[in-house]
């Protein structure tokens, strides 16, 4: 088994930090997530969060964490044996996609040949058309 991720995320008086797993795409919400439970957190004398701590597992991942009164910081990632690879929402997006459709086979490399012989009507050698000219053999 490979190794947990460990993610930190900092704590604010306007709202706590999340972190979800992407499970697949939603038709409401666009991904659909699980959100993870914090492994650990910290907080001030006054009760108030300072950081939370997660241990995330392979797989992909959004976040969210106040930095302010009125800022937050969101974003996207993929854990993969242990390692952190930030990604944008459109990728994320993409690979879901990619994921989720159904296998298409493709034409096979004698297919391809075939295709690649007959060019409106004419025939290629290595790329190029054959075209014959008039007044030359």
């Amino acid at each position: 088994m490979a190794d947990k991720y460990e993610l930190q995320l900092e704590g604010h008086k306007a709202g706590r930090p999340w972190v979800a797993h992407i499970t697949g795409s939603d038709p409401k919400y666009g991904l659909k997530r699980e959100f993870v439970k914090a492994y650990h957190s910290d907080y001030d004398s006054k009760g108030r969060l300072n950081w939370s701590l997660y241990k995330l597992d392979d797989g992909l991942y959004e976040y969210e964490e106040r930095t302010s009164w009125s800022n937050t910081r969101r974003g996207y990632f993929q854990v993969l044996d242990g390692k952190h690879k930030g990604m944008s929402g459109l990728e994320v997006k993409n690979l879901i996609a990619a994921l989720e459709s159904p296998k298409k086979p493709g034409p096979t490399n004698l297919e391809r040949i075939e295709r690649l012989k007959l060019v409106n009507g004419h025939r290629l050698v290595h790329g190029y058309k054959i075209v014959k000219r008039k007044g030359r053999k």
